[in-house]
């Protein structure tokens, strides 16, 4: 395996529903152009979804400083459409679909947070041969969240040398901010 492409919350919420993200919409039609016209090629690809059961304490009827997103169920949980038509064309084995948000009183930025999926990607992850040909590209939704801390605990499992942040394909709430601080600080690679 050589190209690992993560893609983190590519949700109706996050780009047309409650918990909509500036440019979001462009970045995820940007994503799934390069995806068709092989612009991006990769061996393998995990996407992220938050999961959210109705009492979620980051939900801020429960308490928590998010509108109700992402709950499953709702159309606002399911993959931005013209990424799902990507995705069910895709290969089998070729890619997973990772959970997060699932307990009711615990908070998933990132994927590697949850015990369940978060093992089995860093698995994954931690088995490809790490040699100068292979990279983890990390594209998705909000760059100031769950993009930034799945970067962080990917840094974390030592993995910052393979990663390949693609600001083409990311929206962030603070329009970018918090994650260029990341970038410069820990020398990654970036497009």
């Amino acid at each position: 395996m050589d190209k690992i492409l993560l893609i983190v919350d590519p949700q109706v919420d996050f780009i047309s529903g409650s918990l909509a993200v500036d440019g979001a919409k462009e970045k995820m039609d940007a994503l799934v152009t390069a995806l068709r016209s092989g612009e991006l090629s990769q061996d393998y690809v995990a996407v992220t979804k938050d999961a959210h059961p109705s009492t979620h304490c980051s939900f801020v009827t429960n308490g928590g400083q998010w509108p109700i997103h992402c709950q499953v169920g709702t159309d606002g949980f399911e993959l931005y459409p013209p990424l799902q038509k990507w995705w069910d064309e895709l290969d089998d084995d070729k890619g997973d679909l990772f959970y997060k948000g699932m307990e009711p009183d615990h908070e998933e930025y990132s994927i590697f947070e949850n015990k369940r999926y978060g093992t089995v990607l860093k698995d994954i992850l931690l088995d490809f041969e790490l040699d100068d040909t292979n990279e983890i590209r990390v594209v998705g939704i909000a760059g100031d969240y769950c993009v930034y801390d799945t970067i962080w605990d990917l840094i974390e499992m030592g993995l910052g040398d393979r990663i390949v942040v693609d600001t083409r394909f990311i929206a962030s709430i603070d329009g970018g901010e918090k994650l260029k601080l990341l970038i410069s600080n820990n020398n990654l690679k970036w497009v």
